[in-house]
């Protein structure tokens, strides 16, 4: 059972090592490893680029993004002015890409982000984690049609798939 400390970020002694950068629950790895393998047999580098955070690391995101040094986004992946903003619609936009700090589902050590490596990097592409970048022609949009396809084999959804505000 994890304990409150651990959901919000607070105590990171429920998650393992994925790799020198990543964590999550032991079970998520190994679950994550598996689909991983069978995505490099489909010819798709399935890379984690972010998972287990914690709190201090939550709220890093959050000041950063609050003091205009990480970009804002709308739903749709545009980038917003943090200048033209009044502070509850800059709050808005946060929260759209971004949980509170204790609140995001990265605390839990069962969700991540992922991307296509060989493909990003061979077109030198900065991943922002916009649709933009999993749909269409985007660089990770065939790794996200494989994912979307596979996931419910392994045990994974993608719980923000839909906006809901």
């Amino acid at each position: 059972m994890i304990s409150a400390q651990q959901i919000m970020g607070l105590n990171p002694s429920h998650v393992v090592a994925v790799d020198d950068q990543h964590f999550l629950l032991p079970e998520v790895r190994d679950v994550f490893r598996e689909m991983q393998h069978a995505a490099a047999s489909a010819g798709l580098d399935f890379q984690i680029c972010s998972s287990f955070r914690n709190f201090d690391k939550q709220l890093s995101i959050w000041n950063r993004k609050w003091q205009g040094e990480l970009p804002l986004y709308s739903p749709d992946g545009k980038t917003l002015d943090p200048q033209a903003l009044s502070d509850n619609e800059k709050m808005h936009a946060i929260l759209t890409w971004s949980a509170l700090p204790g609140g995001s589902r990265h605390h839990w050590g069962t969700d991540f982000d992922f991307y296509d490596k060989t493909t990003i990097d061979a077109q030198s592409h900065r991943l922002a984690l916009i649709p933009e970048e999993f749909e269409g022609n985007g660089p990770c949009a065939k790794l996200a049609t494989w994912v979307h396809t596979h996931a419910q084999r392994y045990g994974f959804y993608l719980p923000y798939a839909n906006f809901k505000g």
